[in-house]
């Protein structure tokens, strides 16, 4: 069989449909082709839908055995919603078969691994194979994988995240389960790493030396999955080593000993999240106070937040979400380099914070889900504020200040109890986008025409009845241009 025909043949193999896949397996059958097992596209016909079929290729297969990772690698492409399991049947199975076929090497099985599958790269790292890879081949392999894309979860997929320019990479390697100190060897060939995902430090932590190989990390997050581990006795690591570290991310860590024991301890950090973490201080190193500019604070547990979170002088950004505190400390208020708060699902607040009022450089302010009723007419003081949510929420109405933010451009004030449209929304003076969906709109005040600057006006199930709409529109037609519908959105 020449090379036209056995390119021809492979063609057959590689066909889903089984009228080609039988002929190929009568073509392979009758020119004794068992070599043809190191062509990855030959394994479709094992998953097809002819039992007799797939029977037949079975048995005439089974005695090359020795290849059947290849078997099981060429599925990860045809079939990737069964990567996972195939990944761990071969594995699982490999000592077996490896016993009975002395040719089949634990060292080819991880290569196939990472040759064929996005989540075989992280399989072999986990199961500690990549001591036996080709060391270029698995850096290859993470480069060539690290935008692949299935109908798998992002752990599954091998959590290789790129951001949207593609000559720029995001190198992430999600390790979940791994201690600093456990991390394979093959890791440490990865010197452009920027984002690596790790489980929090035990009692006898140590960070690996080798880390001063990631030249290039920027951020570090920690998850803690042992539950037995909590209350183990902790010694922060020596965290010197990670002094290029810019974002630091801890998730699950329910010690609060422990974790702000670990604060204290970072050496440099721009950004901090902590998600689902127990903690009542923030004990932060004043070098880092005075470097942190984006704080995250997801899933909150307790009452009030910890009042040694201010001061930091140079705090830009500061997004809490699931916050069961009723309210914030009154030094908040020494937080007056912001220029972006998000207070998501706060289901307990009732008053507008008062520390905002010392934050006159705001240029975004989202507030979802509380119980606020009133909008100060201190909103005034944010002349520098572009946008402004105000989703889910007790509001009836807006104070006449609100037309003062000379810049503001984006205001969402769906999802709230609105009665009347507030005549001050048509004296915003830079305003494009108003959201007023999912309010109880049955008048309106008496409006002037709305700002020549709005693109957008979204109105979807605002009002209470069909004929308070209809008069709506009608009022708004006699005020506005005839370019008025194609501002309207959601009618």
């Amino acid at each position: 069989m020449n090379i036209n025909e056995l390119t021809a043949l492979r063609r057959l193999w590689a066909s889903p449909a089984p009228d080609n896949l039988n002929l190929a397996f009568q073509l392979t059958f009758s020119q004794n082709l068992p070599h043809l097992l190191e062509a990855e596209m030959l394994v479709a016909g094992l998953f097809c839908a002819d039992i007799q079929l797939v029977n037949d290729i079975e048995n005439y297969f089974s005695p090359f055995c020795e290849h059947s990772f290849l078997l099981f690698a060429a599925t990860f492409h045809l079939y990737p919603e069964g990567e996972k399991e195939i990944t761990r049947v071969l594995y699982s199975n490999w000592q077996r078969l490896a016993a009975i076929h002395h040719r089949l090497k634990l060292a080819e099985l991880a290569n196939a691994f990472i040759r064929f599958t996005g989540f075989g790269t992280i399989f072999v790292l986990e199961n500690n194979l990549s001591e036996l890879i080709d060391y270029e081949l698995f850096v290859t392999a993470l480069y060539n994988k690290i935008n692949y894309e299935s109908q798998k979860t992002d752990y599954e997929n091998g959590l290789f995240v790129a951001k949207n320019n593609p000559q720029n990479w995001d190198l992430k390697l999600s390790l979940p389960d791994f201690q600093p100190m456990d991390l394979p060897r093959a890791v440490y060939e990865l010197s452009e790493l920027q984002h690596l995902e790790l489980q929090f430090p035990h009692a006898d932590a140590v960070i690996p030396s080798e880390f001063s190989r990631f030249v290039a990390l920027e951020q570090i997050s920690f998850f803690e999955n042992d539950e037995d581990s909590q209350n183990l006795p902790f010694v922060v690591p020596d965290l010197s080593i990670l002094s290029n570290v810019k974002k630091w991310t801890f998730h699950n860590i329910k010690d609060a000993k422990k974790l702000e024991n670990f604060l204290s301890k970072i050496p440099n950090a721009e950004s901090i999240e902590l998600k689902n973490c127990n903690f009542t201080r923030f004990p932060v190193s004043d070098r880092v106070r005075q470097q942190l500019k984006n704080l995250i604070i997801d899933d909150y547990p307790h009452k009030i937040l910890p009042p040694d979170i201010a001061p930091l002088p140079n705090l830009q950004k500061l997004n809490i979400y699931d916050c069961a505190a009723k309210r914030f400390p009154l030094n908040f208020a020494q937080l007056v380099s912001l220029e972006q708060v998000r207070l998501v699902n706060f289901v307990r607040l009732r008053k507008f914070p008062p520390f905002l009022s010392a934050c006159r450089v705001l240029k975004e302010l989202d507030f979802y889900t509380n119980l606020i009723k009133d909008i100060p007419s201190k909103i005034a003081y944010f002349q520098n504020l572009t946008h402004f949510a105000f989703v889910d929420t007790l509001a009836e109405k807006l104070p006449a200040a609100l037309s003062r933010l000379a810049n503001l451009k984006t205001l969402w004030l769906k999802d709230s109890y609105f009665k009347k449209f507030p005549a001050v929304l048509s004296q915003l003076p830079a305003i494009e986008t108003i959201n007023f969906q999912n309010n109880f709109l049955d008048s309106f005040e008496n409006i002037l025409p709305l700002a020549p600057s709005l693109q957008h006006l979204y109105l979807a199930q605002a009002f209470n009845k069909d004929e308070v709409k209809d008069e709506f529109i009608a009022f708004l037609n006699e005020q506005n241009p005839p370019a008025l519908r194609e501002i309207i959105q959601g009618l």
